[in-house]
């Protein structure tokens, strides 16, 4: 008898509620990505100096365009995180609904965080609450996944003990890079930018370090 047989109707609601818990979180970490775009805007200059004016204008909206970046690249890296996370969770509770609940709150703010950078990325404080929002965000990702995995209890039984705390300590690590990158906004306004810039890099390194470990 196939696997497919033996399945219960109780088994097909779950997966449909998995199912629904996965595609709801996509959602919002893509309208949260499309919010950053609309921080955009397009300059508004006399149809008479357009021509004169308009490389101007667009230049001056390299802030903005830099905290897009930022922010998209931020997003969608805890996307792909949530999603190679949620690919070794194989049941849920109500417990998960809500920690999973909360993470999905702090992505609907950054990209009024993002904004906050764009507009007055030069002061530290507008960075500190930049870098400190993301790494809360992050970090909420985090403990929804200590959760699941705590004694393997709700995880894909298949999945080896060894890789599952390399992939805990990888994650661990990226709300870590943000907190470092707070107090560097009292020194310099650039060296945040260059820490969140880098970010990728630094968890590709250590997922590279986990793995040789």
């Amino acid at each position: 008898m196939s696997n497919l047989e033996t399945h219960t109707p109780e088994d097909a609601e779950k997966g449909l509620e998995f199912e629904r818990l996965v595609f709801f979180s996509d959602a919002v970490m893509a309208i949260a990505i499309t919010l950053l775009a609309l921080e955009i805007k397009v300059p508004e200059i006399a149809n008479s100096l357009a021509a004169q004016e308009l490389p101007r204008a667009v230049l001056d909206l390299w802030p903005k365009l830099l905290a897009y970046f930022i922010g998209f690249t931020i997003i969608g890296g805890n996307w792909i995180s949530h999603h190679a996370m949620f690919r070794m969770i194989r049941r849920h509770d109500r417990p998960l609904l809500w920690l999973n609940l909360v993470h999905l709150m702090l992505v609907a703010l950054a990209p009024f965080a993002t904004a906050i950078v764009g507009e007055y990325g030069n002061l530290p404080f507008a960075q500190m609450l930049y870098a400190g929002g993301v790494a809360i965000m992050l970090f909420s990702r985090d403990v929804t996944w200590l959760y699941a995995a705590y004694r393997g209890r709700l995880l894909d039984s298949a999945i080896p003990a060894g890789y599952v705390r390399r992939f805990t300590l990888v994650e661990l690590s990226k709300p870590a890079v943000f907190l470092v990158s707070i107090p560097l906004a009292l020194i310099s306004p650039w060296l945040p930018i260059i820490v969140w810039i880098a970010a990728p890099v630094i968890y590709s390194m250590a997922g590279r370090a986990a793995r040789v470990s």
